[in-house]
């Protein structure tokens, strides 16, 4: 103990013996720290991406599509579906705000976001119905000029919202047994959906959005033998539904009319020896430059393996009606998004690793289609993929 105290005294000793700065010594001031909010997000095209919460926060994610960098999130609550404006300036979710996070009295709302300050600038309450189930595209859609947006609701039974932008209210709640998310027309206040029964249906409302002035439906498929997946493409500008079967069936709807009409079904697989069989979620993606469609495909199909990732991603020219390339990523995926440039950009949704990644498409190489992988974002989910420029 006495040889610890003279350690600790001779310690003492040789610290008190360092000499002390001197007090007029030329120091250079600190500079002066501030702490802000960056005023907007950078300018630039940006891929929008829900990551969607079950228990509390969920985000709508923007990232650059150039270098993939993280610009920021719009908070909204419990199972948020998200949609964009064409022009990219506006965002929309819809989402559940319980009472005590998890359980408790719910309000759902229409939240309305400026996309370059990532800031909320409305907020619409909705009756308490909307649907809280995984996020897909055509749950929560923008009428043909935006003023209106129709929001789908589940109780359980089916039936769809409608709210008036402009006035900032709901206008109407449009009843749709059995039918299930919203692919709006090209002009007017009009929209088709995809029911159980087989059917395809089209709904058209009155100006103001508040009376049904018609509901027609059409026999579509057979829902035995050949399901449709509920995920549409929209073929570029034209009044046409570009729907995909469980078999590998591409049904072509126009939507032109009082009530949906059957133009054609044509096979990807009919000239495919090994079974191969579309499957994921937002699985397909229409390039309107090439007339081109992209669908995620799984090799050795089997009944429930409808929302397996793809291996491969095939691609039917349209125009004529044939399977064109067959591109195989690296990774497995279960949602695309390709923009409409003649050399298009690819999206795509890795569910393994919460990834989106990015592929440059060439169907003019000469040695034949060119998919190379140009970025890797990770991304907390992104079942439902959207790019603005």
């Amino acid at each position: 103990m006495k040889k610890l105290l003279a350690v600790l005294l001779s310690t003492t000793c040789a610290f008190a013996a360092v000499p002390a700065f001197a007090q007029d010594a030329d120091i250079p001031p600190v500079a002066e720290e501030t702490v802000g909010v960056k005023p907007a997000i950078d300018p630039g095209p940006n891929i929008f991406a829900m990551d969607q919460s079950w228990d509390g926060l969920s985000t709508f994610q923007v990232f650059s599509a150039e270098d993939f960098t993280y610009k920021g999130g719009m908070g909204t609550g419990m199972v948020a579906q998200g949609q964009v404006s064409a022009d990219g300036t506006t965002a929309y979710t819809t989402s559940t705000y319980l009472e005590r996070i998890t359980w408790g009295e719910p309000d759902m709302v229409l939240q309305i976001f400026d996309v370059a300050t990532l800031s909320v600038t409305a907020e619409i309450m909705l009756p308490p119905k909307i649907t809280m189930v995984a996020a897909y595209e055509h749950l929560l859609q923008l009428s043909a000029d935006e003023r209106f947006i129709f929001i789908m609701n589940a109780t359980p039974a089916a039936s769809v919202t409608v709210v008036d932008l402009e006035a900032g209210a709901v206008t109407m709640e449009v009843p749709t047994p059995g039918c299930w998310e919203i692919y709006p027309a090209t002009s007017g206040l009009k929209f088709t959906m995809l029911c159980g029964d087989g059917a395809a249906k089209t709904f058209i409302l009155n100006e103001t959005g508040t009376e049904i002035v018609s509901e027609l439906a059409t026999d579509l498929f057979n829902v035995d033998d050949d399901p449709l997946f509920v995920h549409a493409e929209r073929r570029g500008d034209a009044d046409e539904l570009l729907f995909v079967s469980y078999t590998g069936n591409v049904y072509r709807v126009s939507d032109a009319g009082d009530a949906p009409e059957l133009i054609e079904i044509v096979s990807l697989t009919a000239d495919v020896e090994a079974p191969f069989a579309p499957g994921g979620y937002a699985l397909t993606a229409y390039n309107a430059a090439n007339d081109y469609l992209f669908v995620v495909m799984h090799a050795d199909p089997y009944d429930g393996s409808h929302k397996d990732a793809g291996d491969e991603v095939w691609v039917m020219d349209m125009a004529v009606g044939t399977l064109l390339y067959r591109l195989q990523p690296e990774h497995g995926l279960v949602s695309l998004y390709v923009d409409d440039a003649e050399l298009p950009t690819l999206y795509g949704f890795n569910e393994e690793d919460y990834t989106i990644r990015s592929y440059a498409i060439d169907p003019a190489a000469t040695h034949g289609i060119i998919m190379e992988e140009t970025g890797t974002v990770s991304v907390g989910g992104g079942l439902v993929i959207t790019v603005r420029e």
